[in-house]
């Protein structure tokens, strides 16, 4: 069996029996909203649009939010969204442009999104079968991992890590960084109490990240590994 394969079975398995036994807790932004912004509410949106998929509509979010927030502290964070949705249409070039824009333009002012987009490049990499590439930025990301965001660095990192080094046969890294993406799965699990929608939300996003879908044949994209 795949050793991605593994990964997905493992990890599902994990969300299943870990969030089971959690307390419900809504990661959404309540309905307490006084210390949120319009402009919060605005990104906060606009990355759910994202995740369910809908380019349309999240370019036309994406626009309206520019137009309204010119000089906004989000825009290289909408701009690295712009990137993967890029990528998601399989405009490659495009979306490591925008991708190496939101970081030249991060590098010295905002660490967190410089290595969010270090981070985000691997999977434009890999889908420009450049595996050398992408293992190399995903190791320039483990390196500050303190940057990324808690579940990325906490399982998504060693996630994507497991399979590059899977890519290359190096079998005892691989299993190194699946034990690790476990250990930190179970952490993020125990840190967090996600009701279902959040669990859904998060599944969505690791699935995202583990490799470009291009069809509905698991079958047809497995055998790509």
């Amino acid at each position: 069996i795949k050793t991605q394969v593994i990964l997905l079975f493992v990890l599902a398995i994990l969300l299943l029996n870990g969030c089971a036994n959690k307390a419900t807790k809504s990661l959404e932004i309540n309905s307490n909203r006084s210390n949120v912004s319009t402009e919060q509410l605005q990104v906060f949106e606009l990355d759910n649009i994202f995740l369910l998929e809908d380019a349309t509509a999240f370019e036309a979010k994406r626009d309206s939010f520019l137009k309204d927030y010119p000089n906004s502290i989000y825009t290289q964070y909408i701009n690295l969204l712009s990137s993967k949705l890029m990528l998601r249409k399989g405009l490659l070039n495009e979306a490591l442009s925008t991708n190496l824009e939101v970081q030249n333009k991060t590098f010295s002012s905002n660490k967190e999104i410089y290595y969010l987009a270090l981070y985000e490049s691997a999977d434009i990499y890999e889908a420009q079968e450049k595996y050398e590439k992408s293992l190399a930025v995903l190791s320039e990301a483990e390196k500050n991992k303190e940057y990324l965001p808690l579940k990325k660095r906490l399982f998504e990192l060693p996630l994507k890590l497991s399979i590059a080094y899977s890519r290359l046969n190096l079998n005892q890294l691989t299993f190194s960084y699946i034990k690790q993406t476990q250990d930190g799965l179970n952490e993020y699990l125990r840190s967090e109490s996600l009701n279902n929608a959040a669990v859904a939300k998060l599944y969505l996003e690791m699935g995202g990240g583990l490799s470009l879908w291009q069809s509905t044949d698991f079958d047809l994209e497995l055998k790509k590994f």
